[in-house]
């Protein structure tokens, strides 16, 4: 606890003084602690002022020595008597002190003793520096409330670090303040704005006990008055001998001494403002529920009792255990006072260190560790996504004597069950579910996150076991998690040796924010990418560095670039609006294109790898897979890229089973998942960089455009949902094979030296996606860009929205690009070059007619008027056919062309049809001669 300075400093009466302190004293004979309501009623009033609402043993003492040197000082009191250590009367005397560090005698009722000692370091190097940091805090935030300021937290650090300089340098300027006070919170480990010390300075100079002046050199100077010296030392006193009992409890093996060393911090420990932190957590947890867990921060119990932290790393189980009796003593003292206080489960986070999945190993086991990860899979549950109950204090009954017998029981362990009843004997033993203790559980598994798996190329995962709060909690694959818990030993099964695996059981689950663009930018990195987009040749010099050793694919890299700079999803009126654009790299084997998207995957600043047949089973959205011998609902790769980049490498190997929820996953970030007990949502808000090649590896250009080879591979649901497909092909031009071979050579001799290297790239893209959240298209660009779609439509005949929407997302994507809130002419400009390169590309022509037709494709405008009737014709005739088709093989091209007569269709015009049909992906060959329907999903 903290004691009241009013009430110390202030001292009343002399007899009342007396009075209650040999009324403690009677207290304390039997008791460790006194409360407010124990005393009698003309002094509770003194009693509050002076400690609150409790006080403990240690703690008067440390007051009986305080106020003994007061009076003495005053002149109040002298030779009178006093309450020593064993109850008896004394004399006051200043010889009554107190003893700390190694009986070190602090006598600070003289500043100048202080000021006199300090010099040569004999005192302050005894200092316990955690103690002092509590005190300054403490004294700050009264001298605050005292000369009625308002500072930040931030600057609060600074202050006190002020305090302890001057209290240590007996004085200091303005300069040397500054560079101490840097010093003192390096060497402590504690963060100050450094660029805030003029503020920090002014509120320093309007502190009560402050002395700030001139001298003749007109420089000033600050120093400590001495009773603001008097003041924070005391405070130091006390606050050492109020922790002693705690030091001692945690340092002690004794169960009930650990409980009482946990309910001292949860009752003393105070924040910033001088809150009891934890009793008014636990005050808001019970008033506001549901949930049940106590968060109690690591490094706050080691900044009071570090061997109790340490007891917490090595012995968990105890230390946990522990702190959750302590809790329930709590809640039955004032001012909580429940008579039958609920189960609190009491949850540390912040530890020290941070392990990723693949850092866990067998010298962990039994130890308390803080794991960051993606949640990858989740454990089948009852179709509630995972959650199911567990039994955790099981009750069986014995059916014959009605003996009951408890046994506890472990989630990471096989169920114990009693053999025979250990009253009678009797093999007559049921579980009792009614008289059992359930609890929620949740088994999840957890990857390593992108950062150690870009080191290391694959992720590794562990499994964890959640309860209770942490099993409800709103976490889904894809989702990056910070861990707390014990890991556990478990045999291996079937193994025939002794091995071991490990999982965790979580103890605290913290859901991390995960946005793209969640990097730290220092103000030099700003700076440094203000000036980089002014640079003229900044769009040449920023394509450049995207796979540098790839030469003569600077269409390729800027289109697979600009979706890194897309904006966030929104909803308005109900409506969902896209602003991820997504971006196919199709064409020939060995251009170059998987390279490119491999580098996007490098340098983005979150992102997520695979290929189309993804070998782990999950494959691009979600599946039923078994990990552990638990069947989970995996994560594929659009899922853990959430809010940041998927890139999916030879797209054109993605199974049929994906087709439906990817295409829900590129337009609105997310799909439905029911399936084998699972009915979830799972998030996908990620930007798509592709690659896929064409039937055979490379386009047959003398029977098929770029574009007909495509409409073979992919629905135009789905095709249509890229923004750009940039076809590529093999150069033939013997200048660019030069430039390529010399590439190659460079490469190889370390010669290649993009203009920004990675991780620049990566700051900034996370810079630009951070500064500019939304890009604002302005009313003459509106203009230009209403008439450009209005020439889209006239093309097709009809309205284009989606080419309308990607071209507007490009044009926003390449402002942010360049740091433009406000997109510009240029920036349409290049969206609108990309998109009719595209075109030209599809259709392997310049001419306007052809890439027209390439539109009405990608728009979904196949067919009009009397083809397209002819064309519903044949797949009504395909539809009737199919069955009474048992094979599976569809339907004879005979058998079509016999009935398309009855419809007026010739012969030659159905085969024609048939193969724009097939092209149109409507229709595939099994064998040959026999068509069927395309069959999807």
């Amino acid at each position: 606890m903290e004691i009241g300075e009013d009430g110390i400093n202030n001292l009343p009466n002399p007899e009342l003084i007396k009075e209650l302190a040999k009324v403690l004293e009677e207290k304390f004979q039997h008791s460790d602690r006194v409360f407010v309501f124990n005393m009698p009623d003309h002094l509770k009033d003194l009693f509050k002022d002076t400690f609150g609402t409790y006080v403990e043993k240690s703690t008067f003492k440390a007051w009986v020595s305080h106020v003994s040197n007061e009076f003495q000082e005053s002149g109040e009191i002298s030779g009178e008597p006093h309450i020593g250590n064993s109850g008896k009367t004394s004399t006051l005397s200043t010889d009554f002190h107190l003893a700390n560090k190694a009986s070190t005698d602090f006598h600070f009722k003289s500043g100048n003793e202080w000021k006199e000692n300090s010099k040569s370091g004999s005192k302050w190097k005894e200092i316990d520096i955690q103690v002092m940091l509590k005190a300054t805090r403490k004294v700050l935030h009264e001298l605050l409330e005292s000369s009625g300021r308002n500072t930040k937290d931030a600057e609060r650090v600074g202050l006190r670090l002020a305090l302890i300089y001057l209290l240590q340098n007996n004085g200091a300027t303005d300069e040397e303040l500054k560079k101490g006070v840097k010093s003192l919170a390096e060497e402590f480990g504690l963060k100050v704005r450094l660029n805030s010390m003029d503020k920090i300075l002014s509120t320093l100079r309007h502190l009560p006990g402050v002395k700030a002046g001139f001298d003749s050199l007109n420089i000033r100077h600050y120093e400590l008055s001495n009773e603001l010296r008097i003041k924070i030392l005391n405070t130091y006193v006390l606050l050492s001998q109020a922790e002693e009992g705690i030091r001692k409890y945690s340092t002690s093996g004794d169960r009930e001494e650990l409980i009482q060393a946990f309910a001292n911090f949860f009752r003393d420990y105070v924040d910033d403002n001088g809150k009891s932190k934890y009793i008014d957590e636990l005050r808001r947890l019970l008033a506001v529920g549901p949930g049940r867990s106590l968060f109690v921060d690591f490094s706050e119990l080691n900044s009071i009792a570090p061997a109790l932290a340490e007891k917490l790393l090595n012995t968990p189980e105890v230390a946990i255990s522990a702190a959750e009796d302590a809790v329930q003593i709590i809640l039955k003292e004032p001012p909580l006072l429940f008579e039958e206080p609920p189960k609190i489960r009491v949850c540390f986070v912040n530890l020290p260190t941070t392990l990723s999945p693949r850092e866990v190993r067998s010298e962990h086991v039994g130890k308390l560790v803080q794991v960051r990860g993606v949640i990858s899979a989740i454990a089948e549950g009852e179709r509630t996504n995972g959650v199911k109950g567990f039994i955790e204090r099981a009750v069986f009954v014995c059916k014959d004597c009605g003996n009951e017998m408890v046994r506890l029981q472990r989630p990471y362990e096989n169920f114990i069950v009693p053999q025979k009843c250990d009253a009678c004997g009797s093999r007559n033993v049921e579980l009792s579910i009614e008289k059992s203790r359930i609890v929620d559980m949740r088994e999840v598994f957890v990857q390593d996150p992108a950062d150690a798996m870009h080191a290391a190329g694959t992720a590794s995962y562990i499994r964890v076991i959640l309860l209770d709060d942490n099993a409800r909690m709103d976490v889904n694959p894809g989702d990056e998690v910070l861990i707390t818990g014990i890991v556990r030993g478990i045999m291996a099964k079937k193994t025939g040796v002794p091995a071991l695996g490990w999982v965790i059981e979580g103890n605290a689950l913290v859901k991390l924010t995960k946005d793209i663009e969640d990097l730290e930018i220092t103000p030099e990195d700003e700076r440094k990418f203000k000036e980089m987009v002014k640079d003229p040749e900044f769009d040449r010099k920023l394509i450049q560095s995207i796979a540098p050793d790839i030469v003569g694919r600077e269409v390729e890299k800027k289109a697979a670039l600009l979706p890194l700079f897309s904006g966030e999803d929104y909803e308005i009126s109900g409506v969902h609006v896209r602003k991820r654009s997504h971006v196919l790299l199709f064409g020939d084997a060995g251009t170059g294109k998987s390279a490119i998207a491999r580098y996007i995957y490098e340098i983005a600043p979150r992102a997520a790898y695979s290929t189309g047949t993804h070998a782990s089973g999950a494959g691009l959205t979600a599946a039923i897979d078994s990990m552990d011998g638990k069947r989970v609902l995996k994560a594929g790769v659009l899922v853990l890229a959430d809010r940041g980049v998927a890139v999916i490498d030879e797209l054109d190997k993605m199974r049929d089973e994906e087709y439906q929820r990817m295409l829900d996953a590129l337009e609105q970030g997310w799909f439905n998942f029911n399936k084998a007990g699972f009915n979830t949502r799972l998030m996908a808000r990620a930007v798509v960089i592709a690659t896929a090649n064409p039937p055979g590896g490379e386009f047959d250009t003398y029977n098929y455009t770029p574009f007909d080879e495509l409409k073979r591979l992919f629905d135009q649901p789905f095709y249509s949902r890229f923004d750009l497909i940039i076809p590529t092909f093999r150069d033939k031009d013997e200048k660019v094979l030069e430039d390529i071979a010399e590439a190659v050579l460079n490469k190889h001799t370390e010669k290649v030296k993009p203009p920004y290297d990675p991780e620049t790239l990566t700051k900034f893209v996370a810079y630009a996606r951070k500064a500019i959240p939304r890009v604002r298209i302005p009313e003459p660009l509106k203009g230009v860009m209403k008439k450009h779609m209005v020439e889209l439509a006239k093309a097709l005949g009809s309205a284009a929205p989606r080419a309308m929407e990607a071209i507007i997302r490009l044009t926003e994507a390449h402002a942010r690009m360049h740091l433009r809130e406000e997109a510009t002419l240029a920036d349409f400009l290049a969206a609108k070059e990309l998109f009719e390169e595209m075109l030209a590309r599809l259709a392997a022509s310049d001419d306007e007619e052809k890439k027209k037709e390439v539109l009405k494709g990608l728009a979904g405008v196949v067919w009009s008027g009397e083809k397209k009737q002819k064309v519903d014709k044949l797949w009504s005739i395909l539809k009737y056919y199919e069955a009474f088709d048992e094979t599976g093989d569809g339907v004879h091209v005979n058998d079509i062309i016999e009935e398309a007569k009855q419809h007026g269709i010739p012969k030659e015009e159905v085969i024609l049809l048939l193969e724009d049909m097939e092209r149109e992906n409507m229709v595939e060959r099994t064998k040959p001669g026999f068509y069927r329907l395309r069959r999807r999903g």
